[in-house]
């Protein structure tokens, strides 16, 4: 069969080289040699692929591929080939060689002629495509100076950079950013540059700067413990004197304050305050003027210290009315009034009575509270008649109605001090008797039908 193939290659080229005119043929066709893998690791296993266009018509084709074999090695008897040529791969030696031939008017549709593997033993080595011969297949006429002129005859196989070591080239400081590059340690390219956040400053112990007096504040500050710069300042409060060994400068009275004088013992400065005024002092007092029920009197003591003689008011006594008649009656919301004689003056008086204040009795509800609108309810006093009104939440079921407290003082209508006892005015104590009664006979009847049926059964056992 090699043979076969190789006496057609060989007329197939003897009848191109025939039909060779004066000047060169031109044809679109070309041939395209590519890679499985654009970027690789040593050891990875790439396919080579040799392509023609589409719409080529080419007859017959010697073509081989060359390398350098520092990057590559050919993988044993990984060749293929298109079953639309007769042809031959050869994978022994370098360059790898192929020959085919085309019987009928030569190829139109786009394929890969054939294809091969090697193994990369270095990244970075290209493959390069030669064309020895091309013919026309429609005519064979010589092509091989177009074809080579319009095919893509290298390809490169570049690193992949699986294996890479970053290196500072610029070391970050408390402030500024430093800088990286990322290096493949395969082929020593370099992959990358980074940048390397700044560290920040790191704050070591206060220092102060400048120390608090009794009176002014000091200063204190932080250093970074790397970069010595000042990272923050703080103020440190004034400590204000530590008064003792206290002087009395001048004797307080009693209705002037005195002074005292007082030395710092951390600065030697002196300060003085006041010293708060006595006051009177008085042993017994004297009524100048007696207080009647309604006007004032007044007293005089003499101070024990200074003699000086102070007058005051005493307050009015009031009258004193321990019986009286009621001359107005307190209503719910107006005060009444008592008049009486004073037994101190002997002068008739009268004194307000406070008003009474409502007694609400229970909660009428006026309008229900439904979803969306409020409700109404109100409740009036027993004693006045006033109504108080009240808003119902919408929304929500209405309030159950509650008692009013009565006023203190007032007793609620139908309570009674004597016990409750059966009668015809307390049928609600009535019913819960009789119905606890009732409950007690269903209980009694139910033991008694229980003991009757156990007696039998043990009976007839």
């Amino acid at each position: 069969m090699k043979r076969l193939i190789s006496l057609l290659a060989v007329l197939a080229l003897m009848c191109g080289v025939a039909a060779v005119p004066a000047a060169a043929a031109q044809t679109s066709a070309a041939l395209t040699i590519s890679t499985s893998k654009s970027a690789a690791n040593t050891g990875d296993e790439v396919t080579v692929s040799v392509s023609v266009s589409a719409g080529s018509y080419l007859g017959a084709v010697d073509c081989s591929v060359s390398f350098d074999e520092t990057y590559f090695e050919v993988v044993s008897g990984s060749e293929s080939m298109t079953s639309s040529m007769f042809g031959e791969v050869n994978l022994k030696g370098n360059p790898v060689k192929y020959s085919g031939v085309v019987l009928n008017d030569g190829l139109t549709d786009s394929l890969t002629l054939f294809s091969f593997r090697v193994r990369v033993k270095e990244t970075g080595g290209t493959l390069t495509l030669a064309i020895q011969n091309a013919l026309d297949g429609r005519n064979d006429e010589d092509v091989t100076a177009a074809v080579s002129s319009n095919s893509r005859r290298s390809a490169t196989v570049s690193c992949a950079h699986a294996y890479t070591t970053t290196t500072v080239t610029k070391p970050p400081t408390c402030t500024a950013a430093g800088q990286s590059v990322v290096t493949c340690t395969v082929c020593g390219k370099q992959v990358s540059t980074g940048t390397i956040a700044a560290k920040g400053h790191t704050a070591g112990g206060w220092t102060v700067t400048e120390p608090a007096t009794c009176e002014s504040a000091g200063t204190r500050v932080q250093k970074c413990t790397v970069c010595g710069a000042v990272v923050r300042t703080e103020s440190i409060p004034a400590a204000g004197h530590k008064l003792s060994d206290w002087k009395v400068t001048k004797e307080p009275t009693c209705t002037e304050a005195g002074t005292r004088t007082g030395t710092c013992s951390v600065c030697d400065n002196t300060a003085t305050e006041s010293v708060a005024a006595t006051g009177h002092k008085f042993s017994s007092w004297e009524v100048t003027k007696e207080p009647t029920c309604t006007e004032k009197g007044s007293r005089t003591g003499t101070c024990t210290v200074c003699g000086q003689t102070v007058t005051e008011e005493v307050a009015a006594l009031g009258h004193n009315i321990p019986e009286g008649t009621v001359t107005k009656e307190p209503t719910c919301t107006e005060a009444g009034e008592r008049t009486g004689v004073c037994t101190r003056c002997g002068k008739t008086a009268v004194e307000a009575l406070p008003a009474l204040g409502h007694t609400f009795g229970e909660w009428t509800v006026l309008r229900e509270a439904t979803a969306d609108v409020p409700g109404e309810r109100e409740r009036v006093c027993s004693v006045c008649g006033a109504k108080e009104t009240e808003e119902i939440p919408f929304g929500a079921a209405a309030e159950e109605p509650t008692e009013s407290l009565p006023a203190a003082g007032t007793t609620v209508p139908g309570e009674t001090d004597e016990p409750l006892a059966l009668s015809e005015e307390n049928p609600r104590t009535n019913g819960v008797l009789v119905g606890s009664a009732c409950i007690a006979v269903l209980l009694i009847g139910t033991a008694c039908a229980a003991l009757i049926t156990l007696r039998r059964k043990k009976r007839r056992g």
